[in-house]
């Protein structure tokens, strides 16, 4: 069977009258895609498309022995019967999500020919060229500490070889393998075709890989990464100070520690602002002197290696 998420025929045919190809899903033969063409003798093909929920009729030029490339996408339910002519076939069909069987049949004699499938010549065939397909839904973004991640199932296929060797893996930042929820370990011997979830419980970069393999020794692989961001700021902490100064005294900044539940101490940006009552500011400095009465405020700034931000202030009057 094949892939039902995308495949092309190229193909022609003459000598004949009506001629059928019909895509039945492995499992389900009621879910069944049927294109029927009727060769007009007047340069035209008559298109006749057959689902369960409908039919589209049209037509096409066509002389015999053309070349007709037959193209099919699960995902958007689009059926492409030459360059020019798509037809949109979510109104009256919802697609296989799954592998199907590709039947080609004339009513009466007829004479076809089959140049490529999917990107596999098929004239003269030396070898299989085709790499395997994984077909896997991603989601996607950053994650936050402790969110679940749906790791969605994920189908191996190949359209010319029915026997795929197929694996899957996820690794957290450490390197470890992950385990879902359910307990599964998922190294090399979990389920590609399952749904697993996942809690993202370590900040960094989760990995998962797949790898296909076909008879012909065709390789497929696939990977993408979850990152776990930090979205904690820092904490500052001051000590006591004196919060009132006379004027012509000193405003001394109290001293000062910020602590991170992720970034090490080198990794933290902080500094220190003195805002004088009428609003200019000082920074960079241990001290100033009290130049005027009013409310000075000192503004401490935490910037953690994720960029989140924290801020302390309290104020110092001077009288």
């Amino acid at each position: 069977p094949l892939q039902a998420a995308s495949f092309a025929l190229r193909y022609s045919v003459g000598d004949m009258q009506t001629f059928s190809i019909s895509l039945t899903a492995e499992k389900n033969a009621d879910k069944r895609l049927e294109v029927i063409y009727t060769d007009t003798k007047a340069g035209k093909m008559a298109v006749e498309i057959v689902a369960a929920d409908g039919t589209y009729n049209n037509t096409f030029n066509y002389l015999t022995g053309d070349q007709i490339t037959l193209k099919y996408y699960d995902s958007s339910r689009v059926l492409q019967l030459t360059e020019k002519l798509s037809i949109d076939l979510s109104k009256f069909f919802n697609g296989f999500e799954e592998k199907v069987w590709l039947e080609m049949k004339f009513t009466q004699s007829g004479e076809a020919r089959f140049y490529e499938l999917s990107g596999q010549t098929l004239t003269d065939i030396a070898a299989d060229r085709i790499k395997p397909m994984i077909v896997v839904d991603v989601e996607m973004g950053d994650r936050m500490l402790n969110d679940t991640y749906v790791l969605e199932k994920c189908t191996i296929g190949d359209v010319l070889d029915s026997y795929v060797i197929g694996y899957m893996y996820m690794t957290t930042p450490k390197g470890e393998y992950a385990v879902a929820k359910d307990g599964t370990v998922l190294d090399y011997t979990s389920d590609y075709g399952k749904q697993y979830e996942v809690l993202l419980d370590m900040y960094g970069t989760y990995t998962v890989y797949y790898y296909a393999k076909d008879t012909a020794g065709n390789v497929q692989t696939f990977t993408f990464q979850v990152t776990v961001v930090d979205s904690v700021a820092p904490v500052i902490t001051t000590a006591e100070t004196n919060r009132f100064v006379a004027l012509g005294g000193e405003i001394k900044p109290a001293s000062y520690s910020v602590a991170d539940d992720i970034s090490k101490e080198e990794q933290i940006t902080s500094y220190v602002c003195i805002v004088r009552p009428d609003g200019s500011g000082v920074g960079g400095k241990e001290s100033v002197k009290a130049t005027m009465k009013g409310v000075y405020k000192i503004v401490y700034y935490a910037y953690d290696a994720y960029g989140n931000l924290s801020t302390l202030t309290y104020e110092i009057t001077v009288y």
